[in-house]
């Protein structure tokens, strides 16, 4: 088993809240290294800290609003000079 060139997590920071039947944003604060390391996932285990397995964030994508229902969108992009 191998793993790709490009890897695109996506996380849900939504939840439907059956109380009141709407979606609701999730506002917990997520914090993640700059660097992962996905050969300890395999079924095949590499050694850690193989590159081949390495990947390293180059943006971000976060939503800025109060609400499910409204805000926009802010791309980090990391300059790699």
């Amino acid at each position: 088993m191998s793993t790709p060139n490009v890897l695109n997590l996506q996380l849900s920071r939504f939840i439907f809240d059956p109380k009141s039947g709407q979606k609701k944003k999730l506002n917990k604060v997520v914090t993640f290294k700059t660097t992962l390391d996905m050969g300890v996932h395999l079924e095949k285990k590499a050694k850690k800290g193989d590159p081949a397995h390495a990947y390293h964030l180059k943006a971000v994508l976060v939503h800025k609003g109060t609400s499910a229902y409204s805000g926009h969108y802010i791309s980090y992009v990391f300059n790699e000079k």
